[in-house]
């Protein structure tokens, strides 16, 4: 090493570059190593003597679904008819258990806004459309009956209110001087 240029590159922790030969060898590695999958029902019929794409024909799964849909596309015989296996019905009840109806919840800002238009205009969307001080992002009648729908979600999923009407009557910060 007593060629400055070298030393340069040590001071400066140049990494030698890997060579075509080492990137392949390890890409191949990553390529076929075998593992147990993360979920616990495929885990329990995983073979690991057996590759990836041997274990997920034996459980009835597709390791790449889009050629596999592909496939199906080309050969597609009504008489065809797709492996169930245990795995696959166990998962399948497993997503239908695990399915939750999404719960939409208005945010702080949205919430002030929304009562403030129920307490200015009721349940009168195209009024409160038209109100340019009070709405003043021009939301549509449609939008901010989308909007009022989903501050009731949120009153209901508390347990506060049951309807759109209730929600109007409640809306705090009844001023005198506004009637």
């Amino acid at each position: 090493m007593s060629n400055p240029r070298q030393k340069k590159k040590l001071r400066r922790g140049h990494v030698p570059r890997q060579s075509k030969r080492q990137a392949r060898a390890r890409l191949s590695q990553r390529r076929y190593a075998k593992g147990a999958p993360a979920n616990a029902i495929v885990a329990q019929a995983w073979d690991k003597t057996k590759s990836t794409k041997a274990n997920f024909a034996a459980l009835g799964l597709a390791q790449n679904p889009n050629s596999d849909m592909a496939k199906r596309k080309k050969n597609l015989n009504p008489k065809d008819k797709t492996l169930s296996t245990q795995v696959i019905q166990q998962l399948e009840e497993l997503a239908e258990k695990s399915q939750q109806p999404y719960q939409a919840y208005c945010s702080r800002g949205e919430v002030i806004f929304i009562q403030e238009c129920l307490r200015k205009h009721g349940t009168d969307f195209d009024a409160m459309a038209m109100d340019i001080e009070l709405n003043d992002q021009q939301h549509t009648a449609a939008q901010l009956e989308k909007k009022v729908r989903k501050y009731v979600q949120t009153l209901e999923i508390i347990g506060n209110v049951q309807s759109i009407e209730e929600a109007a009557a409640q809306s705090p910060h009844q001023d005198e001087t506004s009637k």
